[in-house]
């Protein structure tokens, strides 16, 4: 047999253009031109860690293991031959297949049609391979729109390299691999018919031509409702680059303040942070966000003086709607915050109500010294959500209380370090403590004493109460939250997590306000969670396909520590090779991958010792997360090991009772799993025939391959049991499939 690896690649397609005629018209000079081709190919390659596969006479294939390393590498080959040598390049990132030093998949297939449309100095990539570089300013990028290749599925985006000196390719000049549009007129119809056909679509155009050059410049071609903005961020002309926190403060206080116009839809600030630096053209980014006009402007703070100029966008058209310059004393950096959104509601025709204009009055402080560690906790505060690192954590809340040491009553400095706070809970392995959320409740209630209009006061304060059961609770300070702004994102997670959830499995409504926060936030550190969520719930009712997409989104948007959705998709539904291989990248990065190739050498290889060996490890790494320990005891159990074996899983039952709600899937499934695995087979049809008990992640797929219930795999009750739940989702599925159609 082969040796034959599956993973993760960037593949690199690059290809001299007109070679063929370069040869006619001279046979050396084109030979002179292969030759600097690969001297530079190779020499680039190797400086940028990559392997190439194959050379097809003036074409190459190299792959790289990261996307960055390969758009880097083509940067510096196209730089070198810029002039000399007339190179495409396409990149695509996928997964392929390793056997006998080539490589196979539709990855390869992709990157060769991505090339084929380029021109002579340019590189092309797809969307996946932006998503990868998005965060290196070093790449400046431009959309090219999406296109139809030969024997791939779906219409692919493409971009281009943009940095000078770099060729982006018009639509009039690209040519390439496309799908061929068929006539699907012309035989149907007689001869005579012909004419009349002709004639109607010559007076069509017309009139869609004069339609045009009377409507063009009027109609925006941003598909978005005309009550829509994004705030891209502001420029900091200030001559302290350390000024950068206070000009992004400026540019997220104008946000919060449209965020709370009633009817208007406002783009998160920290999806706009994508944006920074970006080459796109504001009608790219408008297209992106679904928004119809875009905000843009700059602060320069010098002394006790500050100057703030903006200018607001008909993205659609380009044309200037409204711009002012500031030029005020710092103090009154608040009284001009307000004023630009009350001129933005004003120039989009929308009304304020008494709410927001009290709220747009009202000052947070009167301490300058106390705004500015307030700005520069927020901004630590997101680093540490997308960076992990408690250093992160550290610095942020020591500026929150810098900040209130200033002023005792800024309520967003408490209600920011209750978020901190709960955060830091959240992104940790441990259960928090009863003090760490007494401590949560305390401030986020201390933030609204002074503020009751906080909305991310009452969103946290929420999350407290559904932690300690009040549901109730719960939904009424998300509502408020919402009611206060309605572009708040986070309260729609919230939401959406919740109806998901044990007391309710209302999973329409759950996915509708998680698609909700997603279009609100669709570029931050904090939509990979979005997504996360929505895959998860689409799991949970069969629905692969929209959950592969959302796993997918995930894991190019967040880092490794959001890979899970993915690899857990593949293991319900037995795609053992494709969850090993994305495991072991992972275990590269984190030891939490031991979880998951625990099982795909139980479930796939049967390798129970090497099971057993990654459960030690694992418990090494997380010594409190030991709620698995039924799947360890089942690597005991088939191993033979039947007495270790059989004392975790009696452990695991212990476990249960006391961690998990009564309809968590811990008892509904993991429970049943243990009494069929130690032979109590009417226990464990008891339970699965409890209709409380759902099955969510896609386990009522699963538990048809999951070797804890394979002393059950024949019995005919749980047969008639697992077809009955797996119809009961399919029926909602269908409902929300149906209900998209529609809309």
């Amino acid at each position: 047999m082969p040796d034959t690896t599956r993973r993760l690649a960037a593949i690199f397609f690059a290809d001299i253009a007109g070679y063929t005629a370069m040869m006619q018209h001279g046979e050396q000079e084109a030979l002179d031109k292969l030759a600097r081709f690969k001297q530079t190919l190779e020499a680039k390659t190797a400086d940028f860690q990559g392997n190439i596969i194959q050379y097809y006479g003036d074409a190459c294939l190299v792959v790289f293991d990261s996307p960055v390393l390969a758009i880097s590498c083509a940067k510096a080959m196209q730089e070198a031959w810029r002039d000399a040598v007339p190179v495409r390049i396409g990149i695509h990132l996928g997964d392929v297949v390793f056997r006998e030093n080539n490589v196979f998949g539709d990855a390869v297939n992709i990157a060769s049609r991505i090339e084929s449309m380029g021109v002579p100095g340019a590189v092309l990539m797809s969307e996946t391979v932006r998503q990868q570089i998005k965060n290196h300013p070093e790449f400046q990028l431009t959309p090219l729109g999406s296109f139809e290749f030969k024997n791939v599925g779906e219409p692919l985006a493409v971009f281009a390299l943009a940095n000078e000196g770099f060729a982006v390719p018009k639509r009039a000049q690209m040519s390439g691999k496309f799908k061929e549009k068929k006539p699907v007129i012309a035989h149907l119809i007689s001869h005579k018919q012909r004419w009349y056909w002709v004639a109607g679509i010559a007076l069509l155009t017309l009139a869609s031509l004069l339609f045009y050059q009377k409507w063009a410049g009027r109609q925006a071609e941003i598909p978005a409702v005309e009550k829509s903005i994004a705030v891209l961020p502001f420029k900091n002309l200030s001559a302290a680059d350390d000024n950068q926190f206070f000009c992004d403060g400026v540019m997220e206080a104008i946000l919060n303040h449209l965020s709370r116009i009633e009817g208007l839809k406002v783009i998160s600030r920290t999806s706009m942070d994508h944006y920074r630096n970006s080459k796109l053209t504001l009608a790219a980014i408008a297209r992106e966000l679904d928004v119809a006009h875009v905000l843009e402007g700059s602060v320069q703070r010098q002394g006790g003086q500050v100057r703030v100029a903006v200018q607001l966008i008909a993205a659609g058209s380009d044309r200037q709607i409204w711009s002012n310059i500031y030029d005020r004393e710092l103090t009154d950096i608040f009284r001009i915050q307000s004023e630009i959104a009350e001129s933005v509601a004003g120039h989009l025709k929308i009304e304020l109500t008494p709410s927001a204009k009290a709220t747009f009055s009202r000052q947070p402080t009167t301490n300058l010294k106390a705004y500015d560690y307030y700005l520069q906790g927020r901004e630590q505060l997101v680093k540490y959500y997308s960076d992990r690192r408690d250093v992160l954590y550290q610095n942020a809340r020591r500026s929150f209380e810098k900040a209130l040491r200033q002023d005792s009553l800024l309520a967003p400095a408490w209600a920011e370090l209750a978020m901190a706070i709960w955060m830091r809970d959240y992104l940790s392995f441990d259960s928090p403590t009863k003090a760490s959320l007494d401590t949560v409740r305390l401030f986020c209630e201390k933030a609204l004493s002074i503020d009751p209009k906080l909305p991310q006061a009452h969103a946290v304060l929420g999350n407290y109460y559904l932690r300690n059961k009040d549901e109730k609770r719960f939904l009424e300070e998300q509502q408020t939250a919402l009611s206060y702004n309605e572009n708040y994102a986070a309260a729609y997670h919230n939401l959406g997590w919740y109806y998901y959830g044990p007391k309710s499995r209302e999973y329409e409504k759950s996915i509708r306000m998680l698609e909700k926060a997603a279009q609100l936030d669709p570029l931050s550190v904090w939509t990979p969670g979005y997504y996360q969520s929505l895959a998860i719930v689409y799991m949970s009712i069969g629905g692969f396909k929209e959950a592969e997409q959302y796993s997918v989104k995930v894991r190019e948007l967040g880092d490794f520590s959001w890979w899970s959705p993915l690899v857990h998709l593949y293991l319900i539904q037995g795609k053992y090779a494709e969850a090993e291989a994305l495991a072991n990248e992972w275990k590269v990065r984190s030891p939490a991958a031991l979880r998951y190739l625990t099982e795909i050498e139980m479930n796939y290889h049967r390798n129970y010792k090497k099971a057993i060996a990654y459960y030690q490890e694992f418990e090494q790494y997380y010594p409190e997360q030991l709620n698995y320990h039924q799947r360890f005891g089942l690597a005991y159990w088939l191993d033979g090991q039947k007495e270790k074996g059989r004392a975790l899983l009696l452990k695991a039952l212990e476990e249960n009772k006391k961690e998990f709600l009564p309809g968590d899937h811990q008892r509904c499934y993991d429970e049943p799993g243990i009494y069929a695995t130690l032979g109590d087979t009417q226990k464990a049809l008891a339970i699965l025939r409890d209709k409380s008990c759902t099955l969510d992640v896609g386990l009522d797929y699963y538990i048809l391959i999951d070797p804890l219930f394979r002393n059950l795999w024949d019995n005919p009750e749980f047969q008639q049991i697992v077809r009955e739940r797996q119809a009961e989702k399919q029926a909602i599925l269908r409902k929300i499939r149906q209900a998209r159609i529609k809309d």
